[in-house]
């Protein structure tokens, strides 16, 4: 199958040229006018010596430039690595010498940057603006390579906080893009908000994911319920992905968000698809977007960046099985190993990370078996439930606990807003659970006691926290809002925060 993710973009600027392919804000790109401009980037980019198989950064916030970027780059053979606009530059310089690449392409907004960072490691860079395309041939460049290219590399670091780059080829990224897991809901022609930016996965998987079925792909400088909530008004936008965590702004926002700046409430109505994910939701907020968003057709996904969906849990099953996340999608395979290891294998895989071999074996098995590192439980009929990380389980007293089941029972103590459990060292147990708790407005953290009285009826005693320290935040990572468990077992371990113990 002789494909490349770029032939998505090809063909809808053959059949519909003057269809909107993508807008930021006011601003729009046709399929046509796409598709010239990437031809444009694709002759600029071989002008700076990029050849096949080579890198190019994409260092930049969101913004229209990028998709110039990334399929000028993907016609030229090579392979877009973007980074995220927010590292400082030391995280930059770790991220650029793990991802080796030929050239960074870089916004205005973030030259500065870029050069500092670049110029020493002896990186050419690149700016984009209005004229940087100028003078360009618009001809297509002679196919090079073949799917099994790389055509974009993510840095995925997950909950560790330890920065690999993964590959995806032409033909996996392709696949993710034009499989659909659901036949029901599909709204038409009416466009996807993009919630994600491009330095995630996610953020390019929607956009070719919609563009693959003939939609518009709504992009959005930062995802907070005003500007999602525009975005879907203002285009009338028919879906709308978005985590849990993000869902909760937009509830909370409520029928009329910052309707004096945007001259009018924000409201959603034409959503017919409100969709999220991660390894867990609960069904209080399945409740509250039915209650916001009626009719609205509803799914929830697991995946990563490695095998991109891995699991959905369509409308009909969501209130029927609770906490789960549904069956692969097609062509996926799914099975739990002895050690209760949720492993995943198909065409969607990622390809390895790049330049380390040996977490790439210890990440795919000799049967090309992807292991997630999640731990899950399948019922009678083979609907999967994520039961927590293998790397984040506590062990105290002899016992293994899963954090994510110890969170879900804390969260329902009425002063909790939100918490983040881990195991902190200790010589009796091996391990004890730690609760970090942000408490809501006005209320006090709960004692030792009172926390462990309050979950007693959820969980036994060992899974039960024996120690509780209030925090401000609990750290998270950016895009999926997953918890970074080493980041605040470092914290606590350090000794920030108060608390008690028992």
């Amino acid at each position: 199958m002789d494909v490349r993710i770029h032939d998505i973009l090809t063909r809808n600027a053959r059949l519909e040229p003057d269809r909107i392919a993508a807008t930021l804000g006011e601003e729009r790109r046709t399929f046509g006018e796409l598709d010239e401009r990437a031809n444009r980037a694709a002759h600029r980019l071989a002008t700076e010596g990029v050849a096949h198989r080579d890198r190019v950064v994409w260092w930049g916030p969101t913004d229209l430039a990028a998709l110039e970027v990334c399929y000028g780059v993907t016609r030229a053979g090579g392979a877009l690595a973007p980074v995220n606009p927010a590292f400082g530059e030391q995280e930059a310089a770790a991220a650029l010498t793990e991802l080796r690449p030929r050239l960074v392409v870089a916004h205005p907004d973030c030259e500065d940057a870029a050069r500092a960072v670049a110029t020493p490691l002896g990186l050419g860079v690149v700016v984009t603006g209005p004229d940087w395309l100028q003078g360009a041939a618009t001809t297509v460049l002679p196919r090079v390579g073949d799917a099994e290219d790389t055509c974009t590399v993510f840095l995925t670091s997950g909950s560790t906080g330890v920065s690999k780059a993964a590959e995806l080829s032409h033909r996996a990224s392709w696949l993710r893009a034009v499989a659909r897991e659901h036949q029901t809901g599909a709204p038409g022609v009416a466009g996807e908000v993009v919630m994600f930016g491009y330095f995630h996965m996610a953020g390019w998987w929607m956009t070719e994911h919609a563009w693959a079925v003939d939609r518009p792909a709504h992009l959005v400088h930062h995802a907070d319920a005003d500007e999602l909530l525009w975005a879907v008004d203002r285009w009338q936008a028919s879906s709308l992905y978005c985590i849990p965590a993000v869902w909760e702004r937009i509830l909370d926002a409520g029928g009329g968000a910052d309707a004096s700046r945007r001259g009018g409430s924000l409201r959603g109505r034409s959503l017919k698809e409100v969709l999220t994910g991660t390894s867990r939701v609960d069904l209080a907020l399945v409740g509250a977007l039915r209650d916001r968003f009626p009719g609205a057709w509803m799914s929830v996904a697991y995946g990563s960046t490695e095998i991109g969906r891995g699991a959905v849990l369509v409308d009909g099953d969501i209130e029927a099985r609770p906490g789960s996340v549904g069956l692969p999608p097609p062509a996926v395979d799914a099975c739990i190993d002895a050690d209760g290891e949720l492993l995943l294998r198909g065409p969607t895989m990622f390809t390895g990370y790049l330049g380390r071999p040996d977490a790439t074996a210890a990440a795919i098995d000799a049967d090309g078996w992807y292991h997630t590192g999640d731990l899950a439980t399948a019922d009678g009929d083979g609907y999967l439930t994520i039961t927590g990380r293998r790397s984040e389980g506590i062990r105290s007293g002899g016992e293994w606990i899963a954090p994510v089941e110890v969170e879900t029972a804390v969260r329902t103590h009425p002063a909790v807003a939100d918490v983040g459990v881990v195991g902190l060292p200790d010589p009796q147990w091996g391990e004890v659970v730690c609760a970090a708790i942000v408490p809501r407005p006005g209320m006090e953290v709960p004692t030792v006691d009172e926390l462990r009285a309050h979950v007693a009826p959820m969980l036994v005693g060992p899974k039960q926290p024996r120690v509780v320290v209030e925090v401000a935040h609990v750290p998270r990572t950016d895009a999926t809002g997953q918890i970074r468990r080493a980041h605040l077992q470092r914290r606590l371990v350090a000794g920030a925060g108060g608390g008690g113990s028992a």
